[in-house]
């Protein structure tokens, strides 16, 4: 699991969070690498979403993010478990040291 801060936010006020996205995001790759072809590594790196972490948060931040989402809203748990099954699953046997961005286009 990553994050879009390790690739589209720029937020230097969570650079430790930011640069320990971007450093997963990198070991994802290498070890999709070093674990060819027997063992598919992937990441899902998710934006905005309905969770705990981001419950109390204030409306009016809320508000800002919500407009430079493309389609308006957080991504509900659900829509994020379907994205990390579809990359467990066969259907992505072909996709290996991939960043998956689950984000509605931030």
């Amino acid at each position: 699991m990553s994050s879009t801060s390790g690739t589209k936010v720029i937020a230097p006020e969570n650079i430790d969070y930011n640069i320990s996205k971007i450093g997963l995001q990198s070991l994802t790759r290498d070890l999709a690498f070093q674990f060819r072809p027997s063992i598919r590594v992937n990441a899902v790196a998710i934006g905005w979403a309905n969770t705990d972490m981001n419950k109390d948060l204030p409306d009016d931040y809320i508000k800002t993010e919500l407009e430079k989402i493309y389609l308006g809203r957080f991504a509900k748990p659900e829509e994020i478990a379907n994205a990390i099954y579809f990359l467990a699953s066969d259907e992505a046997s072909y996709v290996n040291g991939s960043i998956l961005t689950i984000d509605a286009g931030y």
